[in-house]
């Protein structure tokens, strides 16, 4: 085992080199102090020494900044705070299942509550200000403190570098070894104990040689005895190394989540196509026999571990943005279908308008061509009937009156041939208005629509 042995040399010295500075006081202190602790007598008497060690060099260090003897002691002793909630948090530490982290975690407190101001006062220096009052700092640790040092420290111990040189021995015992050399103990799950993988922890592992620290070694161990193959699952927490089934361990993960349907889902059948076209996404990437995917209502229920739940909100932010996407797409190209339509809409209108105003000038050409034509036939009617009363009453003689006959006779085929006129211009001026009429109507039926 690789350890740095200076600080424990350097602790046992200084512990040999302190004169009580207050037997009375303190021993009285220290008395009452582990009379509270729900410890057996052996660590009671660990936790004495520590304490003491700690008060008297703390006394020592006071009286250099000029405090008499007993205002030193009033001052370490009020720095550890309250006896009983001390006394509490000193039994709590010695509840940790090693006898080597029982010790640590013990001098881990009265480390941190070196730091602790719980009155008010926690290092006096010599200076004195203008005014004359002493200069203070304080230098509160705090229950954060203490946790934190102890993190530190247990995150430290884990880093070191320790021999090994199990050999012979099974899969449980090699395990066990590296557990107890960081302080743990080995954990196997009731799965295991109860499955072939409880009766392959008491086969032979072979030999187990190297210099590891925590993580390496379970490392080697995985590698060695094979963790994908066999099927099991090798953690590490804070106590113990945890030995599971995958199984097991893949159930510990699952966590369930409810998830609201988009908003862009209205539909029963679409909700269960998007919760289906999920569930196939997932797939590609990730192994779904420990998850579970339901559309309960307008939302969907899933089961699974943390990393499936991460790409499921990946996957549906990306799907979220791929439809809004689509949809503004073609929003906009209705927009612009629409604004096509009213363009056309408005051409079609100024074309028709084109179309009724020439067909309003060729009727009203229509109109004046016929009232001409029946002007005209009415002129030539007025002729014939003068012609006609004329010859009448006329006695001439024969040449004259051929005469007379022949400009009936003009005058009839005239009127003959104005006829005609008159009912082609009738019938055009009809037809033009029977389309302007309809043209019109057209148009208002639009209109309405």
């Amino acid at each position: 085992m690789k350890l740095n042995t200076d600080q424990s040399k350097s602790n046992a010295a200084r512990k040999r080199s302190v004169t009580p500075s207050n037997k009375d006081s303190i021993s009285g202190w220290l008395d009452v102090l582990t009379s509270m602790l729900s410890l057996n007598e052996p660590q009671r008497s660990q936790v004495r020494d520590e304490m003491e060690d700690h008060l008297r060099s703390r006394v020592d260090d006071l009286l250099i900044t000029g405090l008499s003897e007993p205002e030193a002691v009033r001052v370490a002793v009020s720095e550890l705070g309250e006896t009983a909630e001390l006394a509490q948090l000193i039994s709590n530490a010695h509840q940790r299942r090693t006898p080597r982290r029982r010790l640590m975690n013990t001098a881990l407190i009265i480390t941190a509550i070196a730091g602790m101001s719980i009155g008010g006062y926690s290092l006096t220096t010599g200076n004195n200000n203008s005014n004359g009052t002493k200069n203070t700092m304080v230098a509160g640790a705090g229950a954060a403190g203490i946790a934190s040092v102890a993190a530190a420290q247990d995150e430290s111990r884990d880093k070191e570098i320790h021999s090994f040189e199990v050999k012979s021995k099974s899969v449980k015992e090699v395990l066990t070894s590296i557990a107890s050399t960081f302080d743990r103990t080995v954990d196997i799950s009731w799965d295991v104990q109860r499955s072939d993988l409880g009766t392959i922890l008491s086969m032979h592992y072979g030999d187990f040689i190297g210099e590891y620290n925590l993580t390496q070694a379970i490392d080697a161990f995985k590698s060695i005895f094979r963790e994908e193959i066999k099927g099991y699952k090798l953690s590490i927490t804070d106590e113990a190394v945890v030995f599971q089934s995958y199984d097991e361990y893949q159930r510990a993960q699952i966590v369930n989540m409810i998830y609201a349907t988009p908003a862009w889902i209205s539909g029963e059948t679409e909700r269960y196509n998007y919760a289906e076209s999920l569930e196939e996404l997932l797939k590609v990437k990730h192994d779904l026999s420990y998850a579970s995917i339901r559309v309960v209502d307008q939302a969907i229920i899933v089961a699974a571990p943390p990393e499936i739940h991460a790409e499921l909100g990946k996957l549906a932010a990306e799907l979220d943005a791929i439809i809004q996407h689509r949809r503004d797409q073609q929003a906009e190209q209705w927009e612009e279908e629409q604004e096509l339509r009213q363009k056309r809409l408005k051409q079609r209108e100024a074309e028709f308008q084109i179309a009724v105003d020439r067909l309003q000038q060729e009727l009203d050409a229509a109109r004046t061509d016929l009232l001409v034509i029946k002007q005209k036939v009415r002129v030539v009617e007025n002729k014939i009937q003068t012609s006609r009363n004329v010859f009448r009453g006329n006695r001439t003689g024969e040449d004259q009156r051929a005469s007379t006959d022949a400009d009936l006779v003009n005058q009839y085929a005239m009127l003959d041939e104005l006829n005609l006129e008159l009912d082609e211009a009738q019938e055009r001026y009809a037809y033009l208005r029977d389309r302007l009429l309809n043209s019109q109507y057209e148009q208002l039926f639009n209109g309405l629509q």
